[in-house]
Formats: structure tokens, sequence, C-alpha cells
């Protein structure tokens, strides 16, 4: 439609144009020997536009007969881009899905459509080296590929994979670092690459530095980088050898984090070597107050003076001075709860656990009951009534790995064997606690120890 309309508009506009030449005033006068001539002016130019388009498309004509093997050579070229392209891509999806005899089928398309010296054709002969299993040809065609001016990163990237593929990760890390001083300043794989390497070959001040480059870049949250640089300053400070050192590397990280158990149980230990109860209590409490955890529990009860730990008022409100940081969370109830089963304050420990909502009550909360029922109210029947219900509860929580789904009694910066970096979180799990046992036996409920805490 549109065609049309422009095509009535050209014609249109170049009949305004002729009827316009031709009733144009004035005369043309030619003389040619013995004979004369008198044009009217529209007419003759008119007559010259006109002479002058025959011309034109005539010299197209010859431009085009002449042009024609150029042309013609010109459109195989393409076809034959075009079809090497094809081939390249489906070459490509070959590789992806580890199709040895497709890729090699592909491969020697590609190769007569678009030449053996591409570059391209040695990327794909460097991956199908791979799923040939010949890793000394691959790593070949990786570095002749890592020559080339446009596509040099892809085999870098191809032989940084190889030497990962066979845990060379120091050769990786020093391969990867050559290319980001000359190169690859700008490049984000590079630097990712680069920083998870350093991470594997535990070189913690060179992660920091790493991590450093990465967060200009957006690539990770903040609070992702946040959390993985205090986890650095962790991992750095239990392989410094310098107690002060150690010390000054924990405090950086309580800034990033405040309120990270194991972060408060590694700084606590050198405030209490060094002397420094008080600084220990305020830095327990700040972290209760941002996110209370069962571990804190015992640290707190070692930093009670002895003389109060036999006075039953005095440790209570010691402990409730740790729960009042953060009075309704479901850890403060439960650490009330066992310091008030321990002093022999029944009602109280009950009017905790029943503060709890049921999605809160984990398997604490049947333990404690039970032994409320016996304590309290000798009912040995009602107690193993919570036991068992206490069974298909959650556990009060672990470490657990959130890429390996492993389960640890302690954390760490690294969880092993597999070497995962900063992937332990405190989740709580269908397990049954320890605790259980102990009172399902009819053991007393013991002090705030190692033993009674072992379930929190």
């Amino acid at each position: 439609m549109l065609g049309s309309l422009r095509l009535l508009l050209q014609i249109g506009f170049l009949s305004v144009a002729v009827i316009w030449a031709i009733n144009q005033p004035g005369t043309v006068h030619i003389e040619w020997r013995d004979h004369q001539f008198d044009l009217a002016f529209g007419l003759c130019l008119v007559g010259l536009l006109l002479i002058l388009g025959i011309s034109l498309t005539f010299y197209r004509i010859y431009r085009g007969i002449v042009d024609f093997p150029k042309s013609l050579k010109r459109y195989f070229f393409f076809q034959h881009q075009q079809k090497g392209i094809s081939s390249f891509g489906r070459a490509l999806s070959a590789i992806a899905a580890g199709d040895v005899k497709s890729c090699d089928k592909e491969i020697r398309k590609t190769a007569d459509h678009l030449g053996d010296s591409n570059a391209l054709i040695d990327f794909l002969h460097a991956h199908q080296a791979r799923l040939h299993g010949d890793d000394d040809a691959a790593q070949t065609y990786f570095e002749a590929l890592s020559a080339d001016s446009d596509i040099g990163f892809l085999g870098v990237r191809g032989q940084i994979q190889n030497l990962l593929q066979h845990q060379k990760f120091q050769e990786a890390y020093e391969l990867a670092e050559g290319y980001y001083q000359k190169h690859g300043r700008k490049n984000n794989w590079v630097l990712q690459a680069l920083y998870q390497l350093a991470l594997r070959l535990s070189r913690w001040e060179a992660a920091l530095e790493w991590l450093g480059k990465l967060q200009k870049t957006n690539i990770l949250s903040k609070e992702q980088v946040q959390s993985d640089q205090a986890v650095l300053l962790i991992a750095q400070s239990d392989t410094e050898k310098e107690p002060v050192a150690a010390r000054r590397l924990l405090e950086k990280a309580l800034k990033l984090t405040p309120g990270f158990a194991p972060l408060i149980l590694r700084l606590s230990r050198f405030y209490m070597d060094q002397g420094k109860r008080k600084t220990a209590v305020k830095i327990v409490k700040k972290a209760w107050a941002v996110q209370p955890h069962p571990d804190l529990v015992f640290l707190w009860d070692s930093l009670q003076s002895s003389t109060d730990k036999t006075a039953s008022a005095a440790r209570i409100k010691w402990f409730e001075n740790l729960g009042t940081q953060a009075r309704h969370h479901p850890e403060s109830r439960y650490m009330m709860a066992l310091v008030y089963l321990e002093s022999g304050l029944w009602g109280e420990a009950r009017k905790s656990l029943t503060a709890l909502s049921p999605e809160q009550r984990d398997v604490r909360y049947y333990d404690i009951m039970a032994a409320l029922s016996r304590k309290e109210k000798h009912n040995e029947d009602m107690a193993q009534d919570y036991l068992s219900e206490g069974r298909t509860a959650p556990d009060s929580g672990h470490w657990i790995c959130q890429v390996s789904n492993r389960k640890y009694s302690e954390w760490s910066p690294v969880a092993a064997p597999h070497g995962s970096f900063n992937s332990m979180l405190w989740q709580k799990s269908d397990q049954v606690s320890s605790t259980a046992a102990l009172l399902n036996a009819g053991e007393p409920m013991l002090a705030l120890s190692d033993t009674a805490l072992d379930g929190l």
C-alpha cells in the first residue's frame, strides 16, 4: 500500500515538473550548417533531461555487465560465509551436547566454508580435541587462538578451563593474572576467575585485592562483597601467627559483620587472653542484639565471673542481661527457659516457651517441656508425649553448606572437602538434637556447659 502510494506521488511529481518545464516562456534558436531550428525552451529542457536519463540508464547497464564477475564472486563468498556461520553454530551446539560425531562433521563443513586459517576454526578444533580427550592438542589450539588480536581472550579462557580441569590451579592463576595485567583490566570474566582461583589457593590477601576490584564492577551485590570481605579477614586471622595482627584482622571484620557468631567467638578468645573481659562482654551483647545465635550462649556463660556462677539469682540476672538485647527473639526465649529450668523456676521456664509461635518451636521446645513435665508435674507419660512430638520437629540448627548440603558442627571459611568458600549458613533441619537422648534417659537438666548447649 505504501509502495503504491509512493509510486503515485513520484509519477505526480514528475508530471507536474514536465508540465511546468513545457510551459516555461522562451525560445531556443539552433543553427546547424544551412539548417535553423527554433524550439520552445520548455520542450528543449525536457528533451535534455530525457537524454540525460537514458544515458545514465545505459551507463548502469554497462557497469553491471563489467562488474558482473566481481558481483558473482562476492555473492558466492557471502553464501560460503553464511553456510560457514550456520555450520559453526551447529558445531557449537554439538560441542555443548557432547555429540562427537556431529561435532566432527560440522567442523569439517565450517572449515570448508571459512577456511582452515580462520581463528574460529582453531576455537572449534580446541573443543573438538577436548571432546576426544586429547587435552594436549586442545591446549595447543587454545595457545594459537590466544595470539589472535580479535578473539584471543577465547584462547586464554580455554587454557584456564583446561588447567582447572586438571586441578592445576597455580598455573591457571598465573596465566589469568598475566592476561589481566596485559589486556584484561576491563574483562570481568578474568577478574572473577582470579578471585575464585585466589580463594582456591587460600591466598586470602590476594583474594581481598581482587574482590575490591570486583566491587567496582557491580557484578556482586554489596551484601555479598561485604560478607566475603569479612570471611576473608577471618580466614587471614586463622592463619596469622602473630596474635596482635590476627586480632586486628578480626576487628576489621567486626566492622563489616558485628553479629556473626564465629567471628565473635574468635575475637572474644583474644580479648580474654589479653584480660579484656569487658570488651568481650560488650561485643557479645552487640552481636546478640543483631543476630542471636546458640553458640554465643556458651561464650556468655564463660564470661560470667566464677563467684557469680554459684548464686542462682546472679546467674539469672547475668543471662537476662544478654536476653534483653533481643527480648522477643526465639533464641533469647530458649536460653532463658534453660536458665530458669536450671534454677528451678518452672513457671518462668514455661512462660518463656509458651511465648514461642508454632513456627518457632524446634526440638528444644519439646525437650524442655518434657523436662518440665518430669520435674514440675512428675508426669512421665506427658514427658514421653512431648518427646514423641519432638522426634518430628526441626532441630536447633547446624552449619550447612549451601553448595553440598553437608552439615558441620563448627563454622569454617572453607567447607571441606569440596573447598567452597563462604558457603556455610546456620539453618535448622529435621534432625533431632542430642538433648532429647539425655532427657529421655532421665538425666537431670545439666548446667549451661558444653554438653547442655550441644543441642542449642
